[in-house]
């Protein structure tokens, strides 16, 4: 940007327009702000969406120039840049975090979009009118012993010498400690954007080893009393079990160390005598560690080691420590081909795994558990009951854990604590633990979380019937429909609610028609899971908050479904129809405008939509192509066939105006779905049409062959 632009942009921010804004909720108000804005959305409520105007070529420098005025922040108010996450398309998403007199506002978090350079939208919550003392009564000695006592555990992780050791090893940090810190932040429970609701903290996090826990604690600065508590450890949530080795064997890769004659009264000191293999590989940075003898003391984790001149860790040795190694090879290299991420925070992290842990000597009910553990970085795994529960190891319970860790190292982590957050953050884990199954074991996995450590191969979650009754926890498929919960229990429904996202993922990966909850009827065609993650991912990594709930999911599924594939393209139509099958906003009823191309003569060229369909100039369909067109039934269904449109000698181009169930804007061919019936619907099938000009509404229809 040069200096001139950037001079009259400083002044243009003093000058602001008045426009009307229709907000997405249904209200509408009066609105005023910079010209460089075209408008602004209520997503849900709390969440907004600013786009911006592409002319004005409102950049980066810009935003972090102008947004107090942006955003009618005051000057007590700033913005500090979190981090960046760049999109396979190029776009980059800043990611920002709100303080109010230098003090931290949990939630209130922005996410700047550019692309080419250029800011194109923003979204997020920010709180105006901010006016809490920031000026705490308590200091944070003195609030800490309230925030331990509300834990109230037999014994903390800092009290113990090899606690304290471990956490600088899994940190590799010497400064590393459990022993807690006040951190001062403004906090509205439950969250919102109405500022009197905000209140001064100390923000604990107390981890404890008897029993085994990980908590955030927060308490009040100017009141000395605990306001909320909430646990840190994100977990499978089932009591379910299995008896069949998971599968089969598997490559794996391990370190060896060579170990040579030692012996200085040997004849043979210095000769190689075996290679000692460690469960642990470096390419991957995977570590698989054995917590049999360990009890609830992590650092007294052993290594699982093989003597033998040749690798043996197969199934028949240790099938437990094998199937998570595997699993987080596996999850990894997932993440790397398909989304080019290194490990869980995009930095090569380690991947650490402690199988065989007695989750009862940490204070869990029972094994039939596992957990990412978000302090330490860690997953750990149960070994199961025995009867109901057998070790919890499974591929998809392996990368559902792992993703916790990518949700909370590219968005910070989703907030449990929060109404439909935490179903996010369990349907996003379920999402990529399918995808990393089915990327790894193909069409031989089906839709089922957890089927292979269930009798019967029931599972925990059915993600293709969310309802069903099969499995060991029937959860929701429609929004606020059958199954959901709206109690604080389990999170807010957390295990439940989070059928609504995982439906939506079925839906869009396989296709499928029915009719929901609400009685609406839908329909939605498959994309492919390759595509449906690729959206899934640019949503969860770019798009989203930790506060972000249902209708925060759908609107940024739809900006990255545009991102990645285009305004109007087939991807946004299926996303958008997805969210209506699951009962979470309209169905996709935009008008469609067809870019500039040359139809190919390999597939045939469908383009179905409710509303009117427009070609761009310079549509070509050549001979020996076919491109259908098909509008209705919305608010004036037609069909604009622009100047520059043309039909080549030895073409097949149909145009009609019919009933439309599946919209779509594809160029595959099975797309079609059967739903174009040639015999009822007007066809046109002329040659050498050249300048169509000004053709709108096609009639008579249906057409004995002629139109006008």
């Amino acid at each position: 940007m040069n200096f001139k632009f950037k001079k009259i942009l400083a002044i243009s921010v003093l000058f602001f327009v008045s426009f009307f804004v229709k907000m997405s909720d249904g209200f509408s108000q009066d609105t005023i702000f910079p010209s460089y804005v075209e408008g602004i959305t209520s997503i849900n409520g709390t969440e907004s969406l600013i786009k911006f105007k592409s002319e004005n070529n409102f950049t980066v420098a810009d935003f972090e120039e102008n947004y107090a005025s942006l955003l009618g922040l005051s000057q007590n108010d700033s913005l500090q840049f979190l981090h960046s996450e760049t999109d396979r398309v190029g776009g980059i998403h800043y990611f920002y975090q709100q303080y109010s007199n230098g003090i931290e506002v949990e939630g209130a978090q922005v996410i700047l979009h550019e692309k080419n350079g250029i800011a194109r939208s923003l979204n997020g919550v920010w709180i105006k009118n901010l006016s809490v003392n920031a000026i705490p009564f308590y200091d944070e000695n003195t609030v800490r012993r309230a925030a331990i006592n509300a834990v109230s555990a037999e014994k903390y992780m800092w009290e113990d010498s090899v606690s304290e050791a471990l956490i600088k090893k899994l940190r590799n940090d010497s400064t590393a400690t459990y022993f807690p810190s006040g951190k001062l932040m403004l906090v509205s429970f439950p969250f919102s954007n109405n500022p009197q609701n905000f209140h001064l903290v100390y923000k604990f996090i107390i981890c404890a080893n008897k029993p085994y826990s990980e908590d955030a604690v927060y308490v009040d600065a100017n009141g000395d009393s605990v306001i909320k508590l909430i646990t840190l450890i994100e977990t499978v949530d089932a009591t379910v079990s299995a008896s069949t080795k998971y599968n089969s064997n598997q490559d794996i890769t391990t370190d060896g160390i060579d170990i040579y004659d030692t012996d200085i009264m040997s004849p043979t000191f210095g000769d190689y005598l075996y290679t000692e293999y460690h469960l642990r590989e470096s390419t991957r940075n995977v570590e698989t560690l054995n917590m049999t003898s360990a009890g609830s003391d992590y650092t007294l984790a052993s290594e699982f080691l093989d003597d033998e001149t040749t690798l043996s860790f197969t199934l028949s040795s240790d099938p437990v420590a094998y199937n998570a190694h595997w699993g987080s090879e596996k999850t990894y290299d997932y993440y790397d081909s398909q989304h080019s991420r290194n490990s869980y925070d995009n930095a090569g992290g380690k991947l650490w795994n402690y199988v065989h842990t007695d989750l009862i000597s940490l204070g869990f009910s029972d094994n039939n558990n596992a957990f990412w553990s978000g302090t330490n970085h860690t997953m750990t795994y149960g070994d199961g009951d025995g009867t109901s529960f057998t070790e919890v190891v499974a591929l998809d319970v392996v990368g559902h854990e792992i993703t916790h860790g990518v949700e909370q190292s590219a968005m910070t982590g989703f907030d449990y604590s929060n109404p439909e957050s935490g179903a996010l953050s369990e349907s996003f884990s379920d999402m990529f633990g399918i995808a990393i199954a089915k990327y790894t074991l193909g069409s031989s996995r089906d839709w089922i979380i957890g089927e292979d450590i269930t009798p019967g191969f029931d599972g925990l979650r059915d993600m293709s019937n969310p309802q069903s009754v099969s499995v060991i926890s029937p959860g929701a498929d429609t929004y606020l429909g059958t199954n959901w919960v709206t109690s604080s229990s389990d999170d807010y429904g957390s295990h439940t609610n989070c059928g609504v996202g995982n439906f939506w993922f079925y839906l869009l990966s396989e296709g499928g028609n029915g009719t929901n909850d609400n009685s609406d009827n839908y329909c939605v065609e498959s994309i492919g899971m390759e595509v449906a993650a690729r959206i899934a991912y640019e949503t969860l990594t770019t798009q989203l908050t930790s506060t972000s709930n249902y209708a925060s999911a759908r609107s940024g599924s739809i900006a990255a479904a545009q991102s990645l594939y285009g305004v109007g393209s087939n991807q946004e139509i299926q996303v958008t129809n997805a969210w209506y099958a699951v009962g979470v906003g309209a169905e996709f009823n935009n008008p469609i405008t067809v870019s500039p191309h040359t139809v190919s003569t390999s597939f045939n060229e469908i383009d179905k939509n409710k509303n009117t369909i427009t070609t761009a100039n310079a549509v070509i369909v050549p001979a020996n192509a076919t491109c259908i067109f098909q509008s209705g039934f919305q608010t004036g269904p037609a069909i604009f066939l622009e100047d520059g449109f043309h039909a080549a000698n030895g073409s097949n181009f149909h145009a009609f105006i019919a009933n439309i169930d599946c919209q779509s804007h594809s160029r595959i061919s099975h797309n079609s779905k059967g739903h174009i019936n040639q015999g009822n619907h007007s066809i046109i099938t002329k040659k050498n049409i050249h300048t169509p000009v000004d053709l709108t509404y096609l009639f008579p229809n249906p057409t004995p062959g002629l139109f006008h």
